[in-house]
Parts: structure tokens; sequence; C-alpha cells
């Protein structure tokens, strides 16, 4: 299946035109396009692939209808950035942009976690920020630079791998996040090796968030603790009881800290 986006004679609403490719005889058909989300999802759920073409005049009327904003120049990786601002109390985050950041990660991996977007494990070095024109300023809207490329798992030991490893980077991002620095650089001032392995990179999380105890909150530390306990089970799936004990043992705790308070509390 293809789709043509084309200008609309009128000019008010672009065209789509669907042409299915295992036809004998393709057969066009126009529609008006209003909602394009739900359009994707039934072409999903048939199996169909989208392939859009936008036509030039429609790009160019969309080109002067939005106004022009800041211009982004460059990225710089979470890690980059927790590096850089280690030494400068004032260029790091608040308490407030910390838990909410830690908040980003832990509802995206939890919202990504079956799609293309999440095969492997992310990282400090996979999450990202833009950089404002002058260079020194990142957006703390982070998004991730991740190889688009399906994995299918069908073994069940690969499925725990894959969890466990996906919930001990949550575990170690959310330290870092809060820490203002990373595993490595925490290893290092306690004279511990830099953490590589699967094993080497839970024992120094465990260690971190034992020493954490009297620096973070309780619902920062309740988030970690539920991670790292899941790495030790024997059998761990994604499955729809996992992600119920994820969004209350991860997700509330650092949402209830951000999350306006009633009168009286």
């Amino acid at each position: 299946m293809s789709a043509v986006v084309k200008a609309d004679p009128d000019g008010k609403l672009p065209t789509m035109t669907v042409t299915t490719a295992y036809c004998a005889v393709p057969q066009p058909v126009t529609n008006h396009i209003t909602n394009f989300c739900q359009t994707a999802r039934i072409a999903h759920e048939l199996g169909h692939i989208l392939s859009l073409e936008l036509a030039a005049d429609i790009l160019a009327r969309m080109q002067e209808s939005i106004p022009p904003k800041t211009l982004f120049k460059s990225t710089i990786t979470l890690a980059d950035y927790l590096a850089a601002t280690a030494r400068d109390p004032n260029a790091r985050l608040s308490p407030k942009q910390q838990t909410l950041l830690a908040l980003d990660v832990a509802t995206a991996v939890l919202q990504f976690r079956h799609t293309s977007w999440c095969n492997t494990p992310w990282n400090s070095k996979t999450i990202k920020f833009l950089l404002e024109g002058n260079g020194s300023l990142p957006t703390f809207a982070p998004y991730v630079d991740q190889s688009n490329s399906q994995v299918v798992l069908n073994n069940p030991k690969i499925h725990t791998q894959v969890t466990k490893a996906t919930v001990l980077e949550i575990a170690i991002l959310l330290l870092e996040i809060l820490h203002h620095k990373s595993i490595e650089t925490w290893a290092t001032e306690n004279g511990q090796q830099k953490p590589t392995t699967f094993w080497e990179r839970l024992e120094a999380a465990t260690g971190w968030l034992e020493h954490s105890s009297d620096k973070l909150l309780p619902d920062h530390l309740r988030p970690v603790e539920a991670c790292l306990a899941q790495c030790v089970r024997g059998n761990l799936s994604w499955d729809f009881e996992f992600q119920e004990l994820y969004c209350e043992n991860i997700i509330r705790p650092l949402r209830q800290l951000v999350s306006p308070r009633p009168m009286g509390y």
C-alpha cells in the first residue's frame, strides 16, 4: 500500500491518495484525512505500511504558517551533560527538573518498551538534549538516539535478559539523574572499577543505592529499589502484571513528587 498527500483544490485540507500494491489493477482512492493518527492505527491493524509523499506546495504553505523558533545547532548526551556540569552547581538541573527528567525517562520506557524504539536498553549515552544556538543551554525535553530496527523475541530466556537489562538501566539512569553524576564516576570515587557487564553494573547500582539513603527522598529511593529488585528474579517478562507493578512502584512515587498537593498537606 502506498499513499500520496496532495493539496486539496480549495486549499483547505490536504488529501491522501491510497494505492493498494497487491491489487492486479491499482485503484487509487482519495479521501480527506482529518485524523492521521487514526488512519495510521487502522493501517497498522490491517498489516499495511503507509508511505507518504508531501507535495511541495503543501510544505511551502506549512513553512509560511510556522512562526520562527529557536535554532538548535547541536546536541549533547545526558552522560556528557552530567560530566560537563559536575563541578558547576549553577549549571545543574534543579531538584524539580531532576525529578521531571527521571519521570520522563521512566514513563517513556513504559510507553515504548514494545516498539522498535526501545529494542535495546536506554542509557545516558543514548538519551540526548538539543542545544540552543549559543551551544550552552540544553532544552530539558530529552529524546532518544536509537536505531529503528525491529527485534522479535520468542525465547523466554531472551525476554528475561532484555527485561532485566532494561530495568537495571532505568535504575542506573534514575541514580545518575538524581545524583547528577554517572555510575562510572561514582564507581571511581568509591575505589571501584568502571562497571561494564550486567552483573558489574547491578553490583555498582546496588552499592550506590545503599549509599543514597541519606541523600535522596524516599520517593526517589523507592523506584530505584523496585527496579533493582526485578533484576534478581528468575523469570521476568514485560507483561501486564509487571507493568502494573512498574506504574505503582516506579512511576507513581516520582509523579507524587511533582504533582500539586491538596491544600492542608
